[in-house]
């Protein structure tokens, strides 16, 4: 038996556990409350074909600054591509091909750096982290002022500590924090940078 969650929306797991966790992990992470990652973990057990819950437990480990587990967890929904049962999940999984045409048809659309962000990060969740930091850098030097800016030099910084390059790892961040002080990804460069220090 299909489920949907709670906006009606038809999702493909069967497990009305795996559905239940998904959604407590979603408001807990819109809500910035602690739990959201553990409650998506307990989804992904309930169900480890519940793609959307893969890619949702990638996004909330990426803003949490968790690079090993968004990696992991994209790799997963990536792989269970194939196994969704609903066309909103394969949707979410295969994402990039539509992202890249939006940004041929509308360059100048307001959305642009946003749909160059979730490019790079697509790469990153492929492991082609030379493309995923191309793919940022270019965010960068297009719209050096986007709301996407500081997420997008983190996503560069994690790139190269996952490469091993922890130095120019560390100047992206320094960078980051310099440039866009204010932001919720400062925070992130912020406590990343005090772990550098205690290693």
């Amino acid at each position: 038996m299909m489920h949907a969650d709670l906006k009606g929306l038809a999702v493909s797991t069967t497990s009305a556990d795996a559905l239940a966790a998904y959604e407590r992990g979603a408001d807990l992470f819109l809500r910035w409350r602690g739990g959201a990652l553990e409650a998506l973990d307990t989804a992904t057990r309930c169900d480890p074909s519940f793609a959307l819950a893969h890619c949702t437990r990638a996004y909330v480990a990426w803003r949490m600054g968790r690079v090993d587990l968004a990696m992991a967890a994209a790799q997963q929904a990536v792989a269970r591509a194939g196994e969704t049962r609903h066309e909103r999940e394969r949707d979410h999984v295969q994402a990039v091909a539509a992202m890249q045409g939006f940004l041929v048809t509308y360059p100048s659309s307001a959305l642009a750096p946003n749909a160059q962000y979730w490019i790079g990060m697509a790469h990153s969740g492929q492991r082609d982290y030379k493309s995923a930091i191309a793919a940022q850098r270019k965010l960068l030097a297009a719209w050096p002022e986007s709301q996407k800016a500081p997420d997008a030099m983190l996503s560069i910084a994690s790139a190269q500590e996952t490469m091993g390059d922890r130095k120019s790892a560390q100047k992206t961040l320094e960078e980051l924090v310099g440039k866009y002080p204010a932001s919720s990804a400062a925070t992130s460069a912020k406590q990343r940078l005090a772990a550098f220090t205690r290693r």
